[in-house]
């Protein structure tokens, strides 16, 4: 199929060495993607905290330690500053974006609101204070069960749309207790007024294995030589002096291996390709 690049790359068949002393590099594309998701979605399971421990305050229900609620504050991913590139990177709306963003956003408002009733219990007891902010609480509570299941559903979508769903899990527990929290419940409250957080069922990243390979990319009927600089089971990234817009149908060749799949990110000369048919574990592709 390629042959006019094939003959001036050299085909490599043995596993790539090591990369040594790598220059330190800005996460971008999947990693930066996963990064944002993993810190969004704990985020979120502390905002589930948060919002049962309201709720269970303002019907009065058995809540022990209720300045415990502090040590549950949520705290957006380190990364977040760059979800705004990331998306323009990955052609994404704002209606995808945006959820996401104002849930982040929103998590200082927790902050302040957790803060404001543990200051009034200090001062005034519990008792008072439920009195006169149960309907504050409820309506802090179902503000935050709504912003975050529409941030879930967001990073679902755009899941999906590079073909990775490595947190799927996480994001159907997690909507759940926000669901809870949405209608008033405390699913993290249990009957001895405790407030028990799960651990997230997946809580590693998906395994991305950098390399250096040389490959030749077709887009649109041309042929460029390239870089495969990282390899997971659902995508690659790679480096290109062509630009590679996203949406963009391509074909990766790397020695005799043939790759089809869709660009879904593109900053400068870098791109991630999410995989047609994505790979095996054992594959020796992704090998050590």
């Amino acid at each position: 199929m390629i042959l006019s690049l094939r003959s001036v790359l050299a085909v490599n068949t043995a596993p790539p060495a090591p990369l040594t002393s790598p220059a330190p590099a800005q996460k971008q594309g999947f990693a930066l993607l996963a990064e944002i998701t993993c810190g969004t979605q704990y985020a979120a399971l502390n905002t589930a905290a948060v919002g049962s421990g309201l709720n269970a305050l303002s019907r009065r229900w058995p809540l022990q330690r209720p300045l415990a609620l502090r040590n549950f504050i949520p705290n957006p991913p380190s990364a977040r500053l760059s979800w705004g590139r990331l998306m323009e990177e990955m052609a994404q709306p704002d209606t995808v974006s945006l959820p996401v963003s104002g849930f982040l956003t929103h998590l200082a408002v927790v902050e302040k609101q957790v803060e404001f009733i543990c200051d009034e219990i200090e001062q005034r007891g519990q008792s008072a204070v439920v009195l006169q902010h149960s309907a504050r609480m409820q309506q802090a509570a179902k503000q935050m069960g709504q912003l975050g299941i529409a941030a879930l559903h967001a990073l679902d979508s755009i899941g999906a749309a590079v073909g990775s769903n490595h947190f799927v899990r996480n994001s159907v527990l997690l909507r759940g207790l926000l669901h809870d929290v949405q209608e008033g419940r405390s699913p993290l409250v249990d009957r001895t007024g405790r407030l028990q957080v799960p651990e997230l069922p997946q809580r590693r990243p998906p395994l991305v294995k950098r390399v250096s390979l040389p490959c030749v990319i077709e887009c649109k009927g041309k042929e460029h030589r390239g870089t495969v600089t990282n390899i997971s089971a659902g995508g690659l990234g790679v480096d290109c002096a062509a630009p590679l817009a996203p949406r963009s149908v391509i074909v990766v060749e790397i020695g005799e291996r043939c790759m089809s799949g869709r660009v879904v990110w593109q900053s400068g000369r870098n791109a991630g390709v999410r995989l047609d048919k994505a790979l095996k574990d054992d594959d020796v592709l992704l090998a050590d």
